[in-house]
């Protein structure tokens, strides 16, 4: 197995997680069972348990999405304008 980079800075950490580094340093959203290493004054994370908390956080999204349609997919457009827009049968909709 190649060595890679195991550490990884609070900043760096803010960066894959998109949060802001004090954020990290109070424990914050959801982050306090996150593993911080202190070397002095640098404080590092476990890259692979901030890489897992964001495939977490991911796949709690798609749970709680299921069943739901999606924004995107949904025109919201009044009956009235279905026609103007080749949609009488509602076709796309559905």
């Amino acid at each position: 197995m190649p060595y890679t980079k195991r550490l990884i800075t609070i900043k760096e950490a803010a960066a894959i997680l998109a949060l802001s580094p004090k954020t990290l340093y109070n424990r914050g959203a959801g982050t306090e069972l996150l593993t911080m290493v202190r070397h002095g004054r640098v404080v590092s994370m476990i890259r692979q348990e901030v890489e897992a908390h964001v495939d977490n956080l991911i796949k709690k999204a798609d749970r709680s999405r299921v069943g739901r349609q999606c924004p995107s997919n949904n025109l919201h457009l009044p009956r009235w304008l279905w026609a103007s827009v080749g949609l009488e049968n509602n076709s796309l909709l559905y």
